[in-house]
């Protein structure tokens, strides 16, 4: 939908415009909702549109920043987050081909600006719900990924799995039909094997688990010891 000469906003409105035409709903995927220049004609055309929205959230942080840093994304506003080593602790840079490399790939995070990481994720989706409102979205529930997922590590995870997913087409405008999400996600129950422990995943985890016992308590919840 992008013309030379256009901005985000008039790509989005000619999206808009042909999924009307044919009957159907634009589904946009956003890591962050601003309020600036650039996004003020876009979200124009969605809150005209009648945009439904949901916020996806991993609610583990430390996690996130782990993914972060073995995929080599740099923090926005410049603040270090780490890098990644290889077994021997030597420095790599495979980022998403780690995925499909025999190497092993161990995240080092800084520990200076650990808490402030883990702080500014786990703040996302009051602050991204908080702005929704403030442009004149309607109101966004919170998904959390781990809720999305838990079926494919336990069978007992299922049903909080459903429920998940019910929230989030129900969030969309969508009438979700629980027994046609089951059918779909039983397939791949129990399919997956539980997430590393941090300390199989992260090069400094000492550092790392002495900085957040030391300066942010409450944050420890997110080590996952087993």
């Amino acid at each position: 939908w992008y013309s030379e000469g256009d901005d985000i906003g008039d790509a989005m409105e000619k999206g808009v415009n042909e999924a009307q035409k044919q009957g159907r709903a634009l589904l946009f995927d956003n890591f962050h909702i601003k309020d600036n220049e650039q996004y003020r004609k876009m979200n124009e055309v969605m809150i005209r549109a009648k945009t439904r929205s949901v916020i996806i959230h991993r609610s583990n942080a430390l996690d996130t920043l782990v993914c972060d840093v073995r995929d080599c994304f740099e923090d926005p506003s410049g603040v270090e987050r780490g890098y990644t080593v290889d077994a021997q602790g030597r420095k790599i840079d495979l980022c998403f081909d780690r995925r499909t490399s025999p190497i092993e790939t161990l995240a080092h995070l800084e520990p200076k600006n650990l808490v402030h990481h883990l702080a500014e994720a786990a703040s996302f989706p009051e602050e991204q719900a908080s702005m929704l409102n403030k442009l004149g979205y309607a109101p966004a529930k919170t998904v959390m990924v781990e809720d999305l997922y838990a079926f494919e590590y336990s069978q007992s995870n299922f049903e909080r799995s459903v429920a998940a997913w019910e929230t989030l087409y129900e969030s969309l405008g969508v009438k979700a039909d629980s027994q046609i999400i089951r059918n779909y996600l039983a397939p791949d129950v129990a399919s997956r094997s539980r997430p590393k422990r941090h300390s199989d995943v992260i090069e400094n985890y000492k550092v790392i688990h002495h900085t957040l016992v030391d300066q942010a308590k409450e944050l420890c919840w997110m080590i996952r010891r087993e």
